[in-house]
């Protein structure tokens, strides 16, 4: 027995699941990346001796809220000693 309007919204269903899928990788690596520029961010936080020579912890800094930067210049100028100069973003 053959019925169109059953077929129509498998297909409807099936291009409407194909989206959903194509939204949820997209949102899924979005976050993947943002995890992984702040993980970066905090590891350069914590181990960089140097901020100033590191432009892509420098770009990163300069993007995170106020409380966040005050907080990495604080590490990154105690790591470094009061006679260095401050780091860029800092």
């Amino acid at each position: 027995m053959y019925q169109p309007d059953s077929i129509h919204s498998f297909k409807h269903n099936n291009e409407r699941d194909i989206v959903m899928g194509f939204i949820r990788t997209i949102l899924s690596l979005l976050i993947v990346f943002v995890i992984i520029v702040f993980g970066y961010w905090l590891y350069a936080t914590y181990t960089t001796t140097n901020a100033s020579a590191d432009n892509i912890w420098v770009n990163i800094n300069t993007y995170m809220p106020e409380p966040l930067r005050d907080w990495s210049c604080g590490e990154i100028r105690g790591r470094m000693g009061p006679n260095a100069p401050a780091p860029v973003t800092c």
